[in-house]
């Protein structure tokens, strides 16, 4: 009996944390700029990513979670049965660029997005030192824009030299701009703030702006 009621406290203070945590994040993105222009379909759209993020951790071991070697370890085990499948496997295939452009097409269905064409990837692009030049350039754009990061300084050829693609949204509550993405393959739909985003991908040299289509 004491097992049973472990497991049963266990299990709701998990979804209580998973509750605050989507809570959390809608909060901040409905806190700036950004999110209140956006079409109810593409707040509805993010929305979902963050459920569906929250559902496909339900079966992963705390030390594992957003651990893309994790996901892909389970998925080669026949025995493994995730509660919400069809979340975990969303979660495996999409990436970033589909998320962009769900936002822009009305759609984050399918079990693995189609391929984007070239035009997708039309911005202007320019050369930061710093993530204070790329945050002063999202300014100058606007809220929300979408920002490419390319290994070229304009966009010769599409999604193959292309490393990442996020929205964003505006200022939240601590007064830094704040990012929607899908991180990668088998990687979260995540909210961060632009400080996070740079300093992953500061090493790349092109970044495209435009806004959200």
């Amino acid at each position: 009996m004491g097992e049973i009621m472990e497991k049963f406290f266990r299990a709701n203070y998990s979804r209580e944390s998973e509750r605050e945590k989507y809570q959390h994040d809608l909060m901040l993105l409905e806190s700036t700029e950004g999110f209140p222009r956006l079409t109810a379909k593409q707040q509805q759209i993010i929305r979902t990513s963050l459920l569906l993020q929250a559902r496909a951790e339900r079966d992963m071991h705390p030390e594992h979670k957003n651990d893309p070697w994790y996901y892909d370890w389970f998925k080669a085990k026949a025995e493994f049965k995730p509660g919400y499948q069809e979340c975990f496997h969303h979660i495996q295939e999409w990436y970033c660029h589909a998320a962009i452009a769900s936002l822009e097409n009305g759609s984050l269905q399918g079990a693995r997005p189609q391929p984007h064409p070239k035009e997708f990837f039309d911005a202007e692009y320019f050369e930061f030192k710093c993530e204070y030049d790329l945050e002063r350039m999202i300014n100058y754009f606007g809220f929300p824009t979408v920002v490419h990061i390319n290994s070229k300084p304009a966009n010769f050829v599409g999604e193959e030299s292309q490393y990442h693609s996020f929205l964003a949204l505006g200022y939240g509550p601590d007064k830094s701009i704040l990012v929607w993405e899908k991180n990668g393959f088998s990687f979260p739909y995540r909210v961060v703030n632009l400080e996070v985003v740079y300093e992953e991908y500061q090493s790349f040299r092109y970044w495209g702006l435009r806004k959200l289509r």
